[in-house]
């Protein structure tokens, strides 16, 4: 456990009365800042939003504390003061999944699938599918083909595989060999490919029950 000692701010001089009833109320002089993550957001694109948003922050060393940390970071509003540190925003973000997504953990097990793969199932359907209905539908129809040994062919992993912001794939994007083609290999990728929201989270684990192995969107 780590203790932490807000002090006040004081830009000006004040009397010896504003200063005592200041500590005394814990009027810290400074405004929270306001950070809001969106579902689908990368570890990458959560870093940048908080770089811009406080000085006190550091990309690169909140990329380096959470690379094995995707998908769990979870997208919501976040108040933080002026100078948290970037294990304090870390987490905060793991605490709030942890409340939000927790029931879905004990969910799993009823579904035969690993939470693991809910939540990277999960950061699919966020990418490929906007509503509540289509995206248990896109999840019913991701297992399935997982069920039948096809491959998932999900276009939503190139972005996050080559660091490309765009649904054009091209040959030399197919031919890729890492584990997180989904043309290449079977199955789930090895980890999440974004940190999903609750809708996408639930739609993983109560899929609509369907027979279908194709979509169009």
């Amino acid at each position: 456990h780590r203790l932490y000692i807000l002090c006040p701010v004081f830009n000006k001089p004040y009397s010896l009365f504003t200063v005592v009833k200041r500590l005394v109320t814990g009027t810290f002089g400074f405004h929270m800042v306001k950070v809001v993550i969106p579902e689908g957001a990368t570890n990458a694109q959560v870093a940048s939003l908080f770089d811009a948003k406080l000085s006190s922050f550091t990309r690169e060393k909140f990329l380096t504390a959470v690379k094995d940390k995707e998908g769990y970071l979870f997208p919501d509003t976040y108040y933080f003061t002026p100078v948290v540190t970037e294990e304090d925003v870390i987490d905060q973000l793991n605490k709030n999944f942890k409340q939000q997504a927790g029931p879905y953990e004990v969910e799993s097990f009823v579904t035969g699938h690993s939470f693991k793969d809910i939540i990277i199932m999960a950061s699919l359907i966020e990418e490929e599918a906007k509503t509540d209905q289509d995206r248990a539908m896109v999840s019913s129809i991701l297992w399935n083909r997982i069920e039948q040994g096809m491959p998932l062919q999900v276009d939503a992993v190139f972005p996050y595989l080559v660091g490309r912001n765009t649904y054009q794939v091209t040959k030399a994007d197919l031919a890729n060999k890492s584990p997180y083609n989904t043309y290449t290999h079977k199955g789930l990728p090895p980890g999440p490919i974004s940190n999903p929201g609750l809708s996408s989270i639930r739609a993983a684990t109560h899929p609509t029950q369907s027979d279908y192995l194709f979509y169009l969107h």
